[in-house]
C-alpha cells in the first residue's frame, strides 16, 4: 500500500511540474541544437533502492533496505525528433535485508562465518543479509515531448539484461564462491551455492525532465526496475531456504542524474 501511494505521489508531481513548464514564458535557449545530434555521448550519476516482491507475500518480507548507488555511461541515438534508443551500461551496487517467514534448512552444513541470523528461536524466521553488485546494460526508447525553452519532460521504457557481479551466497556465507577440497586444494564452486540467479533480466519503466544548460543537458530522472523471471536459483545447494516462495522478483527504484 504504501508503494503504491509513493508511486502515485511521484506520478502527480511529475504531471504538475510539466504543467507549470508548459507555462514559462519564452527565454533564450541553451544550446538549441543538442537534441539534433545523431549520437552523443555522457555519463550519469545516482542513488538506487534494492527491494524485492515475494510471492506469496506471507511468506516473507524485506526489511532495511539501504540506499545503494549507479555509475552508467550514456550513449544515446536519435531517432526521430521525439525518440531516443539509449544504451547505458553500468554498475549498481545495493543491499536489503529478506526476511523468510516460511523455509527449511538445507542438507549441507552451512560454513561457520555464515551471516544468517535467526529472528525468532522457534527458527520459524530467517533472516538472510542481501546484497548485489549488478553489471547493468539498459537498453531504452525514450519519448520527449516538445522542447519548453530549456526543459524537456519524458518517459522511457525498456529491457535490462542485469547481471549480479557479487553473488548473493557469497555475500551471506562470507568467502568468494570458492571450495576448498580434500586434499587441501580450492576451486569455483561454479555459482551452484548462490542462492539467487546471478543473470537476472528486467523491464524498466521511468521519466524525467532534461535540463539544458550552456555547455551540457543535465538529465533528472525517476526509473523503475523488475525481473520478468523467478529470481531464486532453485538447483542451488541452499535453495531450501526458499521452499515456502513461489517466486521472488527484485525490483530496483532508480534516482539518477544525467549529463550529456
Amino acid at each position: 500500500m504504501h508503494r503504491n501511494r509513493f508511486s502515485i505521489s511521484i506520478i502527480i508531481s511529475f504531471l504538475i511540474c510539466t504543467t507549470h513548464l508548459q507555462a514559462q514564458k519564452p527565454v533564450v535557449k541553451n544550446d538549441p541544437n543538442h537534441d539534433k545530434q545523431a549520437i552523443h555521448f555522457g555519463y550519469s550519476l545516482g542513488l538506487n533502492f534494492m527491494d524485492s516482491y515475494i510471492f506469496p507475500y506471507e511468506a516473507g518480507e524485506i526489511e532495511n533496505i539501504s540506499p545503494g548507488f549507479n555509475v552508467q555511461i550514456v550513449s544515446n541515438f536519435r531517432i526521430a525528433n521525439s525518440l531516443d534508443f539509449r544504451i547505458l551500461p553500468g554498475l549498481a551496487f545495493g543491499q536489503r535485508k529478506l526476511v523468510l517467514n516460511e523455509f527449511s534448512l538445507p542438507d549441507r552444513t552451512l560454513p561457520e562465518e555464515a551471516e544468517i541470523g535467526i529472528v525468532n528461536e522457534d527458527t520459524t524466521s530467517l533472516m538472510l543479509n542481501m546484497e548485489s553488485a549488478y553489471f547493468e546494460v539498459p537498453l531504452l526508447l525514450k519519448y520527449k515531448t516538445d522542447r519548453i525553452n530549456n526543459f524537456r519532460p519524458y518517459i522511457l521504457a525498456g529491457f535490462n539484461p542485469r547481471v549480479d557481479l557479487s553473488g548473493i551466497q557469497k555475500n551471506i556465507f562470507g568467502g568468494n564462491n570458492e571450495e576448498e577440497s580434500e586434499d587441501g586444494t580450492v576451486g569455483s564452486s561454479s555459482g551452484t551455492s548462490d542462492l539467487i540467479k546471478r543473470v537476472a533480466p528486467a523491464y524498466e519503466i521511468g521519466f524525467g525532465i532534461d535540463f539544458y544548460m550552456v555547455y551540457f543537458k543535465l538529465g533528472v530522472e525517476i526509473k523503475y526496475s523488475r525481473s520478468i523471471f523467478d529470481d531464486v536459483n532453485r538447483g542451488g545447494e541452499y535453495s531450501a531456504f526458499f521452499s515456502g516462495v513461489d517466486k521472488l522478483e527484485s525490483s530496483v527504484f532508480f534516482i539518477s542524474f544525467h549529463f550529456e
